[in-house]
């Protein structure tokens, strides 16, 4: 009887030295066939024999696999199959998990379970859908829409809107609002301000396309004020606030402080000369005002001019009384319509030298003499004064 030890070393009823001397001499034994036993398929009966691992041969857990259990994997450092307990697969043993959103609502994902992404203003895309590894993960592309109706605010610090970084509105400062042109800053909006950035570069607006109104309280300009229509104004004054012209309704110019042509000298004269006002010096003592082919100036006094003038007073009759020289006369007026002789006076008229036409004669007193032919014309009155005497006389009684 055969010992446990010789059961050892005896494999098919052949013992090891037997087998060993059987693959020494290169002797082969026969196999009829290879079947595939479970979770292998493949198998044959002659030739090149292959068996594949089949996981559809092989029985489900019909349980949740215990950490100790193992899983056969192929290391694709050596191509080899090798086994790997589930502990050490990372996988742990949850199930599912929470989404939660910004106002802390939450909601729970089971497996079999999914998420859609939805969102105002903005597109939501599957862009790689490949394997999912590592190297190669799906990608979900959110796009935000070029037409946006509902962000009713946009507040950040340093904030740039913009085409590019050329032409923008840039809020760079706190409390203004910067607007870009041309890769320069333009005009900018401060407490209080709308203005250029620099100095005399910007214009409002341009000669082909204008502003249609501007509505201000005042005005503060370094250089000309050019006009092509109508300036209306109540009053133009000057820099300290003096109102120096009024104008009135109607037309009329006041000049607060006179009118002044180049000088302010007493007596002289101011002229049109066609084109504009200009000033005529004041002449010498003795000149008079001459004026020839429309233009003024002064000149000595000609022959027979008359320089010195008495008894002036309204409607008083002027007479010589030297080559330049008039008296008015006391007792003999004229207003035009009427010649009056006062109390005194004696009118002495040639025969035949003068006719009163259209005039009234009236004498008082009672030692005048009044000689010459007198026409009235029709509608014209002869008065006599109550208590003068008039005598009519022909030439032949003299």
């Amino acid at each position: 009887m055969a010992t446990r030890r010789d059961d050892r070393n005896r494999i098919g009823g052949y013992s090891r030295q037997k087998l060993n001397s059987i693959t020494r001499r290169g002797a082969v034994g026969n196999i009829s066939a290879v079947a595939a036993g479970t979770g292998i398929s493949g198998g044959g009966q002659r030739g090149t024999v292959t068996l594949n691992l089949d996981v559809s041969e092989l029985s489900a857990l019909g349980a949740t696999a215990a950490s100790g259990d193992y899983i056969v994997i192929q290391d694709v450092t050596d191509n080899s199959t090798k086994k790997v307990l589930v502990s050490n697969l990372g996988i742990g043993s949850s199930t599912s998990f929470v989404f939660e959103d910004d106002s802390g609502d939450e909601v729970t994902i089971s497996n079999g379970k999914e998420i859609k992404f939805i969102g105002s203003g903005i597109t939501t895309n599957w862009t790689d859908t490949s394997d999912g590894s590592d190297s190669d993960p799906y990608d979900l592309t959110f796009t935000v829409d070029a037409a946006q109706t509902g962000i009713t605010s946009l507040l950040a610090t340093g904030i740039k809107i913009g085409e590019d970084d050329q032409t923008k509105i840039d809020f760079e400062t706190a409390d203004e609002i910067h607007f870009y042109a041309a890769n320069a800053e333009q005009v900018y909006i401060s407490d209080g301000v709308f203005g250029p950035q620099s100095d005399s570069d910007v214009d409002l607006g341009t000669t082909g396309v204008r502003w249609k109104d501007a509505y201000v309280d005042s005005v503060t300009t370094t250089g000309n004020i050019l006009c092509s229509g109508e300036v209306q104004a109540a009053n133009i004054g000057y820099t300290d606030g003096d109102n120096a012209m009024t104008i009135a309704d109607g037309g009329k110019v006041t000049f607060a402080a006179g009118f002044s042509v180049g000088s302010d000298a007493a007596g002289d004269v101011l002229y049109h000369n066609g084109t504009s006002y200009v000033r005529l010096a004041k002449g010498s003592d003795d000149e008079v005002l001459t004026l020839a082919s429309g233009v003024p100036s002064w000149a000595a006094s000609g022959a027979g001019a008359v320089s010195a003038a008495a008894n002036g007073a309204d409607n008083r009759v002027a007479t010589f009384s030297s080559s330049t020289a008039l008296n008015g006369e006391a007792n003999l007026t004229f207003d035009g319509n009427t010649l009056i002789a006062l109390a005194g006076a004696m009118v002495n008229m040639v025969a035949n030298k003068a006719a009163i036409a259209a005039t009234t004669i009236l004498k008082t007193g009672y030692n005048s003499l009044m000689l010459g032919p007198i026409t009235l014309n029709d509608g014209v009155a002869l008065t006599v004064q109550n208590g003068a005497n008039l005598k009519i006389i022909n030439i032949s009684e003299l």
